[in-house]
């Protein structure tokens, strides 16, 4: 029968076929690597697509085991820092390295800011312990930069070098609750 019939009909049949696999086949790859299915309904808000992709993504713990608050308080956090960050960067652009007195005061400005918008964001109950580590951690940071001004104005170099070193090493402990608070983009180092 196959002599009877058109061969380019049948190739070109052919070929739609092959054409109309593929797309299917890539519609349904695209939608299993956005961690969703073509039947589930569009995500209401950031949080709820955030988490489709998150549990798609091999590096994070299943969205199921997160409650909707605890992924919007961790989207808060991350966009929080990202602000932080961009201030940060700002403050790398502006101030020398060289300039301490300057940079230490822009640093600390942009971290009271920055220690008063984290505490005006709830904290659900799985990361308020963290949270208030991490609340606990910025307040002494601030006051040693304080001092830190305090010694300098004073002409204590070696206070003001000793108070610089203790709010690196407090900064590296808020690092990693921030990692625990699951938002590294709070991490600075």
């Amino acid at each position: 029968m196959l002599g009877r019939g058109n061969p380019v009909r049948l190739a070109q049949t052919l070929a739609k076929a092959a054409t109309i696999l593929v797309v299917i086949a890539v519609t349904l790859g695209g939608a299993v690597a956005l961690g969703s299915t073509l039947f589930e309904s569009p995500p209401r808000d950031a949080a709820e697509f955030a988490a489709r992709i998150e549990a798609g993504s091999t590096h994070a713990p299943p969205a199921e085991k997160r409650t909707a608050a605890e992924r919007r308080y961790v989207l808060e956090l991350s966009e929080l820092c990202a602000r932080r960050n961009e201030e940060l960067s700002d403050l790398d652009l502006r101030v020398p390295s060289a300039d301490r007195i300057p940079r230490l005061r822009s640093w600390r400005a942009i971290l009271a800011r920055h220690s008063e918008s984290f505490a005006a964001i709830t904290a659900p109950k799985l990361y308020r312990e963290d949270a208030a580590r991490a609340e606990a951690l910025s307040r002494g940071m601030l006051d040693l930069a304080d001092s830190a001004l305090e010694a300098w104005q004073a002409g204590d170099r070696d206070l003001f070098e000793a108070r610089v070193g203790a709010t690196e090493l407090l900064d590296e402990r808020y690092d990693r609750t921030m990692l625990r608070l699951e938002a590294p983009a709070c991490v600075t180092h």
